[in-house]
């Protein structure tokens, strides 16, 4: 009876440490769940939100004008999901990891956001001189990023493959001006990495990279932070927060949003004056924006001006015309003094 006992008590420890360990797996991987409204209230602080009227709720970042993501503070490493893009910024945890990126016009780069997390979501090329990689735009997926995806070729960044991990890669980078025909001159990198059913892109690889660079590569794990903030990387991982964002519909409007003044239109070039710089920055750039249009209308006057002054130019010749009838009065005078002249003969 005790050995019988003793038996249903080992049956009952193991199957709780198998739930256990189960439940444990189960909630590893990727975090908690949330909706939209986590983005919403976590980025407001940092940035604009929009609505357009094509991609709903967008958010414009408050930066400086020379930001460009997977450009602007932040550099690579390599992870167990492929090649990672870890930002300084304290709100890179949500738009270098979830949605689209996209350059527009009017407000410069602007973010769209969705719901799957990936270590980001760049296309990649490669050639034995450049490493290259250039945000993916609105509805690009990872297939389209591999064959069929032309982004502005300003967009790419270009640096030589040793530099690839170095936090200060911008040291290297070589300058846009020239992009076109390094993009002839390199190949697209189809890597990826699956997991539960999700594909990443992953990028140059390990052994590739180690292979140029002549030094083993640091593969660091992803560890989930609890909220949001800063990526972090700490010994052998990077920690991040990566929420599950839940497929429903957007449930509320972020704290402060306004309509969009102009519908984001397609992706643009990056303006070309200056160094890796745009017109457009996302808050100080609109009262400018704005100048022009209210400047036009007042340049049309100017040059309605002249229209205006040809009609002031007809009077002069009028008044000529109005002296003509004057003068016949003159002329009929002598035609009344030839009847007073008769009587006097």
């Amino acid at each position: 009876m005790t050995k019988k006992i003793e038996k249903l008590i080992m049956i009952i420890c193991l199957t709780v440490v198998v739930a256990g360990m189960t439940t444990v797996k189960a909630h590893a991987q990727p975090g908690v769940s949330v909706s939209f409204q986590v983005f919403y209230n976590e980025l407001s602080p940092y940035g604009q939100w929009i609505e357009d009227p094509s991609y709903g709720y967008v958010w414009v970042p408050d930066v400086g004008n020379d930001f460009r993501p997977y450009y602007s503070e932040g550099y690579w490493v390599m992870t167990e999901y492929g090649n990672m893009w870890v930002s300084d910024y304290p709100w890179g945890w949500a738009p270098f990891h979830y949605g689209r990126w996209t350059n527009d016009r009017y407000y410069g780069w602007v973010w769209i956001p969705d719901t799957e997390w990936g270590p980001a979501w760049v296309a990649w090329r490669s050639s034995p001189a450049f490493y290259g990689w250039a945000p993916m735009g609105p509805g690009v997926t990872v297939t389209m990023s591999f064959g069929g995806y032309n982004p502005p070729d300003n967009w790419w960044v270009f640096i030589p493959p040793t530099y690839i991990h170095h936090p200060r890669w911008h040291n290297y980078y070589h300058d846009n001006y020239n992009n076109i025909t390094i993009i002839n001159q390199t190949t697209i990198i189809n890597n990826t990495y699956t997991e539960s059913h999700h594909t990443y892109v992953g990028g140059p690889r390990a052994e590739q990279v180690k292979r140029v660079t002549q030094h083993e590569v640091p593969i660091y794990n992803v560890r989930n932070e609890s909220r949001p903030g800063k990526t972090v990387i700490n010994q052998n991982a990077v920690n991040v927060y990566r929420p599950t964002i839940e497929k429903t519909e957007r449930p509320v409007a972020p704290p402060v949003t306004r309509k969009a003044e102009h519908p984001i239109g397609k992706p643009q070039p990056i303006n070309r004056s200056g160094n890796v710089k745009h017109e457009q920055t996302p808050h100080e750039s609109q009262p400018p924006r704005q100048q022009p249009q209210k400047q036009q209308p007042q340049a049309q006057p100017s040059k309605q001006q002249p229209q205006k002054q040809q009609p002031q130019a007809q009077p002069p010749r009028q008044q000529p015309q109005k002296q003509q009838p004057q003068a016949q009065p003159s002329k009929q005078q002598p035609q009344k003094q030839q009847p007073q002249a008769q009587p006097s003969k």
